[in-house]
């Protein structure tokens, strides 16, 4: 059985137990006649002891809960919040809404974002980050979002964007270490070029849609100078 498939399988939780105004925590594992069984974990060394809870101490700690339920995990704050949502399906319901929501994705096309824009990524996240490095695979991710690897088409997606990084490497605007890329200096270079060449292409657009207009307002003058003649030429009744 593989990774996912056990994760696909799994519904169980945990019980944590710990006292208010406290660090002290203690992980319920199992029940005897008497109480409970666990581990206690020391706050200062993370150390961990077998411990037993007496069901007549149980009211002095504060109770949470972990459910882990195929590849959801959900966090319960209370003993009555996890008894009413787990009563009510709710881990279920989530993971309903998901594949729902996932089926909607799916409909969409996965982008591909063409060379200079993956360019442009780069150099945000180095701006964020200046160790920033990331791999074709995980590109996808940052580009598309998590659901892209539930995508029927990830296997193309993900092609695509190693032979988009690999020209980049070719070209010198990124380098690689391994299967993970990070911004080369030279590509400043290159993004200057194009944002040179981005403004002139908005200005020759803006040009041309200044010429268009200018056009429609001459033809519409001339109309109305025949309109004009035509009226002033016609025969009077």
């Amino acid at each position: 059985m593989s990774g996912l498939e056990r994760v696909q399988k799994r519904d169980y939780y945990l019980v944590h137990a710990g006292r208010e105004k406290s660090s002290r925590a203690y992980l319920i594992l199992g029940q005897d006649a008497k109480g409970f069984t666990g581990l206690y974990f020391d706050p200062d060394s993370d150390a961990r002891t077998e411990t037993h809870i007496p069901f007549a101490e149980l009211d002095r700690f504060h109770l949470s809960f972990d459910q882990y339920f195929k590849e959801f995990q959900i966090r319960y704050t209370s003993a009555l919040e996890f008894l009413v949502l787990r009563a009510i399906g709710f881990a279920q319901f989530q993971a309903v809404a998901d594949k729902v929501s996932q089926f909607l994705f799916n409909v969409r096309p996965l982008s591909r974002t063409d060379r200079m824009r993956v360019l442009q990524y780069f150099f945000e996240e180095t701006l964020k980050d200046r160790r920033f490095h990331v791999s074709y695979v995980a590109i996808v991710q940052g580009l598309n979002g998590i659901r892209a690897f539930g995508h029927p088409h990830i296997e193309d997606t993900q092609r695509y964007y190693e032979l988009v990084l690999n020209s980049l490497v070719d070209s010198g605007d990124l380098e690689r270490r391994e299967i993970y890329y990070n911004l080369s200096p030279h590509a400043l270079v290159t993004l200057s070029g194009f944002e040179v060449e981005e403004r002139r292409h908005k200005a020759e657009i803006t040009q041309q849609r200044i010429l268009g207009f200018l056009t429609f307002v001459l033809i519409l003058i001339g109309l109305l100078q025949a309109y004009v003649t035509f009226i002033a030429n016609a025969p009077k009744p």
